[in-house]
């Protein structure tokens, strides 16, 4: 990517995943936390290279801005709020996790714009929090203890235009594409118009 792009900024939050104790811990929470323990070895295996910079906190959350926009980066495993329902899933969940966050960011100079989180095992474009999907996809946790709607592995991709603001986003699947039968490139009222060829 420093190839590519010419500079790379790494902010980094730890979570559940990588905690080293069995119940989740508050008291020095990064320090027990294997997420942490490998941005800092990425961070210092890299530290040459002036073209890579890692934002690596001493709590589980990164502020960052991008063209004045500004970010906060949590894993998404400490929002205060658990639970979810049947219908609308981990997004009740989610959105009062947001104003809490935000409630408690403003008072003391660290509020954003837009709040990235993962955790919950599916993808989310909302107002004011994007969750990212997870890279290994659809497995038993999403299933029994979730019971998540199925979704590809994936990202989620998004540039930040030059006046501070969202103007593009995509999901990047990452798993292998499955072959697809041959379609027509469009049809309507039983008329085809014939294959798109590239």
């Amino acid at each position: 990517m420093a190839d590519t792009y010419g500079k790379v900024f790494v902010p980094c939050a730890a979570g559940n995943h990588g905690r080293l104790t069995p119940k989740p811990e508050f008291k020095r929470y990064v320090y027990k936390n294997a997420d942490w323990f490998i941005y800092q070895l990425l961070a210092r295996d890299l530290a040459d290279d002036p073209r890579i910079t890692f934002a690596i906190n001493d709590a589980n959350e990164t502020d960052y801005r991008v063209y004045g926009m500004r970010f906060k980066l949590v894993h998404g495993d400490m929002l205060g709020v658990s639970g979810g329902d049947g219908i609308i899933g981990a997004l009740g969940p989610i959105i009062r996790g947001e104003v809490k966050t935000q409630r408690r960011s403003v008072p003391i100079g660290a509020d954003y714009d837009v709040l990235l989180m993962g955790h919950w095992h599916q993808q989310l474009w909302l107002s004011r929090v994007i969750v990212s999907n997870t890279l290994k996809g659809y497995d038993e946790y999403a299933r029994l203890k979730l019971n998540a709607m199925p979704t590809e592995p994936s990202q989620p991709l998004f540039f930040v235009h030059r006046r501070g603001r969202i103007t593009s986003r995509w999901d990047i699947l990452v798993d292998e594409a499955k072959p697809q039968a041959q379609a027509d490139w469009v049809s309507w009222g039983g008329r085809k118009t014939g294959r798109f060829n590239n």
